[in-house]
């Protein structure tokens, strides 16, 4: 018997209504800004990498416990949005807002939602967006995994299965 731990980053693709999902929504909107800065980095993967991922560790022999499940290359929210933006034909500019404004500007629409007003705008989803979750894959790289996808062609392989071009 082994013991495998799996990290995985921020999973998307096919079926996922989360963080990329709600980015793509918002930058075809138009409702999108970097919150302090560009160069967050976001440790991400493609849930077809992801199944591979985990479909190769039940056969590793390695002696490692502990794997986190991210693309090997840095991955940055700039990066993520230029390569939406690119993928989905969209030109943008997107706004990067001082952090600290971020947060006060979350906080009135938190005290707004208090109202009865829905607001996807939280203080928590600010500070996501503000810090990094840098994670490295040196351990699966290590063990032998190759990844099928990149950012890019993750991008494209889930726009063909998505219907009228989007995202789904």
């Amino acid at each position: 018997r082994r013991l495998r731990v799996i990290r995985p980053g921020l999973v998307f693709g096919p079926g996922e209504q989360g963080n990329f999902r709600r980015l793509y929504s918002a930058l075809r909107r138009g409702y999108f800004a970097y919150v302090g800065r560009r160069t967050t980095v976001k440790g991400c993967i493609y849930v077809k990498d992801l199944v591979r991922c985990l479909e190769f560790l039940t056969h590793d022999s390695g002696s490692e416990m502990i794997y986190n499940a991210v693309f090997p290359e840095e991955t940055t929210i700039e990066e993520i949005c230029t390569t939406i933006c690119q993928v989905f034909e969209m030109r943008r500019w997107v706004p990067t807002i001082p952090y600290r404004l971020a947060l006060v500007g979350a906080g009135l629409f938190e005290l707004v939602e208090l109202l009865g007003v829905h607001s996807p705008v939280h203080r928590r989803r600010i500070q996501k967006l503000y810090f990094s979750t840098n994670l490295s894959a040196a351990s699966l790289l290590r063990a032998g995994f190759r990844f099928d996808h990149g950012l890019k062609s993750s991008l494209e392989d889930w726009k063909r299965s998505s219907p009228a071009g989007g995202l789904a």
